[in-house]
């Protein structure tokens, strides 16, 4: 399934002539290119970040198969938010048509002629879908262990991983959606679609896509774009910045939130908040020296412990959904009350830790 992108990948940060040949060429290329991501311009830094990255990922989803349980695909999804985020990073520098040469249909996924819209949407069903099976171990509250780990160092929710249970009815279902998916993703026809489209990539001029299918946890939720004459990392920078800016703006809104288990408004409100605290804490993460500043890397991971914080609420509010689903109503109810709680701690913290002072020095600074 993985692609083979040495014999497919040509430009002027990856040159090739003779895929055997060159072979030690392109290793050098590659790692020169690495060493100098600060002065590329963000089309080359594109290239060199997401042909690489979309190579792991696709041979990291090789292993999932019809024995993977939910936990162990916990960490390829993540691998494959990486994937998602550099697609909506760097959505201007992907062609928009399917006029290039390796394209194999006219239309791609949906009917859509955007290739990059066709590859993020499968990339985004694929995010969903292994969400949802991985979401049957995280809905569990538990913490997995060493198996060399003595009996008397457990604590209450921690679990060797031989000992984890799932529903065998529920997690064949979701398992059966994602193998489903991975048929789709490792297709003769989407592989090759993908490697047109990274092959596509334009280092010098931006691409316009239509705005409806920008992310709004990226391009599409900021007002902002790439200008010209900017490195990668000046572009990113100020994308950085202006996620900054609309959580402050945001945080309001947030805290009037009483229970965000009480409602779906309030619960995906709460989701999106979450979303968009990730995607700021992330994109410095993805780049390494993106921001040196000590002062904005403390303030980064601030954010990054909201992102954590706000990430057990969900899994509890996961966890209250399955029990409704199972008509267990006592353990919903039990949950739901936990959510309030945990709420209202994280609520109190936000405002007494200030956390709006904290969004806006990266604001400012970024």
């Amino acid at each position: 399934m993985a692609l083979v992108l040495a014999s497919t990948f040509c430009s002027s940060i990856f040159p090739c002539t003779s895929v055997v040949a060159n072979a030690a060429d392109q290793v050098t290329a590659a790692t020169l290119a690495a060493d100098n991501e600060q002065t590329l311009s963000y089309g080359e830094l594109a290239e060199l970040k997401i042909r690489s990255l979309f190579e792991a990922v696709s041979d990291d989803l090789e292993k999932i198969d019809d024995e993977t349980l939910p936990h162990e695909a916990k960490a390829v999804r993540k691998d494959l938010a990486k994937l998602r985020e550099m697609f909506d990073v760097f959505v201007f520098a992907f062609p928009a048509d399917r006029k290039d040469e390796g394209f194999l249909h006219g239309k791609g996924h949906g009917g859509e002629e955007d290739p990059w819209v066709t590859t993020r949407k499968t990339l985004d069903e694929g995010y969903e879908i292994i969400g949802h099976f991985k979401d049957l171990f995280d809905a569990q509250g538990l913490t997995i262990v060493s198996e060399e780990t003595p009996v008397e160092l457990i604590k209450d929710g921690d679990v060797r991983a031989s000992e984890i249970r799932y529903d065998d009815k529920l997690s064949r279902r979701q398992r059966k959606e994602v193998l489903e998916w991975l048929a789709d993703f490792s297709s003769d026809d989407f592989q090759a679609d993908v490697n047109a489209l990274i092959r596509g990539i334009k280092h010098d001029t931006f691409v316009s896509h239509s705005r409806k299918e920008l992310s709004k946890f990226s391009w599409g939720g900021v007002n902002a774009r790439p200008k010209e004459k900017e490195t990668g990392f000046e572009t990113l920078r100020r994308l950085v910045g202006a996620h900054a800016h609309e959580a402050k703006n945001e945080l309001s809104s947030l805290l009037d939130i009483k229970n965000p288990a009480d409602s779906e408004k309030q619960e995906i409100e709460f989701h999106n908040y979450r979303k968009r605290l990730r995607s700021l804490a992330r994109i410095p993460e993805m780049f390494s020296g993106l921001v040196p500043e000590p002062e904005i890397v403390a303030d980064l991971n601030a954010v990054r412990k909201r992102v954590d914080d706000f990430g057990a609420i969900e899994d509890q509010i996961v966890a209250m959904r399955l029990a409704i689903e199972k008509r267990q109503n006592g353990k919903a109810k039990r949950i739901a009350r936990d959510v309030d709680k945990e709420w209202d701690n994280l609520h109190d913290d936000l405002r007494q830790s200030d956390f709006k002072v904290t969004l806006e020095r990266i604001a400012e600074f970024l």
